[in-house]
């Protein structure tokens, strides 16, 4: 909302370079802050213990190839350095390959986490109808009480 607001007052600016060069530092700040953010999300599931499955390291690998290019382009215009070439697409390049990750990670199906049946005795499953019918129990009493 920010942005958008910002480039619309640079459009009808009576001095449109000064808000240009202020919006593109917004830009590039809310760049920044994207890429602080997924890298707080990833140290805290790292942290955690978390286990990556396929699907959360394929958007969060996406995503960090789209931040890595974001903040290439902003090292790079932070010097003053007049773009040329490929360094002008390097953002558009990395939401192409953000992309194609995405497109790959969910094209392949999802690993089934099923546990097999032969491995869970006759014991273990009744133990389990006992505990889901004590807690079923248990549920109903309070919901008669209240």
């Amino acid at each position: 909302m920010l942005v958008a607001f910002s480039a619309a007052l640079t459009a009808y600016s009576s001095r449109p370079a000064l808000l240009l060069s202020r919006l593109i530092t917004l830009l590039h700040t809310s760049d920044f802050l994207l890429t602080a953010v997924l890298l707080f999300f990833v140290g805290l599931i790292v942290f955690m213990g978390r286990r990556w499955e396929q699907y959360e390291f394929g958007i969060a690998f996406g995503l960090g190839v789209n931040a890595a290019a974001l903040l290439a382009t902003f090292a790079i215009f932070s010097k003053f350095v007049p773009l040329h070439g490929i360094l002008r697409e390097l953002p558009v390049f990395g939401e192409d390959a953000a992309s194609v990750i995405w497109l790959v990670t969910f094209l392949r199906p999802e690993r089934s986490k099923a546990i097999p049946a032969e491995s869970i005795t006759p014991e273990v499953l009744e133990e389990a109808r006992k505990w889901k019918e004590t807690l079923k129990g248990s549920l109903s009493r309070n919901k008669n009480s209240d």
